[in-house]
């Protein structure tokens, strides 16, 4: 979970770099990932699956003594947090980020061509900023190809805060006005 103190760190740097701010979010990010562990699960109270048993017959998976195993995270997994956070982490790794020593939220990339790109993570919420808008574009496409991602535009809210950034003047504020 991305601490306040990184939220206004990574907008703060952003602002003093003149950088463009995004908002994206995964939806139904805990089924996105894939169980890496052996999982096995019984069907809920009345939904049956049919399979053959050992003599040729027809009968549901608990007469048989079978189960599932989950191949794809559940909401209600114990590890469905634990299973996005490491399905998040090693795709943007994948990318050529960084996770930041300090803060396991916060990636970094820096480009040859003096791109910088900070990805925050908050669960399935993200702040994208980036010095160049192609890197913004870039990683607002890869994301889209790989989950589905919805683009929110420009930053102007993230976890309950309000968020008003001019890029060309360098200010940026924030406020929990709406909560108060």
């Amino acid at each position: 979970m991305a601490s306040t103190t990184s939220v206004r760190t990574v907008l703060a740097i952003a602002t003093h770099l003149k950088m463009d701010l995004a908002q994206l979010d995964v939806p139904q990010a805990f089924v996105q990932g894939n169980v890496d562990t052996e999982i096995f699960v019984k069907l809920p109270k009345g939904i049956s699956i049919l399979t053959i048993d050992e003599y040729g017959n027809r009968v549901t998976l608990e007469k048989a003594g079978k189960v599932l195993q989950l191949l794809k995270s559940l909401y209600g997994l114990k590890q469905a947090g634990q299973i996005w956070n490491k399905e998040l982490t090693e795709y943007l790794e994948s990318i050529g980020f960084t996770r930041c020593a300090s803060e396991s939220s916060v990636f970094c990339k820096r480009g040859d061509d003096g791109l910088f790109t900070i990805v925050l993570t908050e669960v399935d919420d993200l702040i994208i900023t980036s010095t160049q808008t192609m890197g913004m574009d870039d990683i607002e496409k890869s994301f889209k190809d790989k989950w589905n991602v919805k683009d929110w535009g420009p930053l102007e809210s993230y976890l309950g805060m309000r968020i008003v950034y001019d890029k060309e003047a360098g200010i940026l504020s924030v406020d929990v006005e709406n909560k108060v």
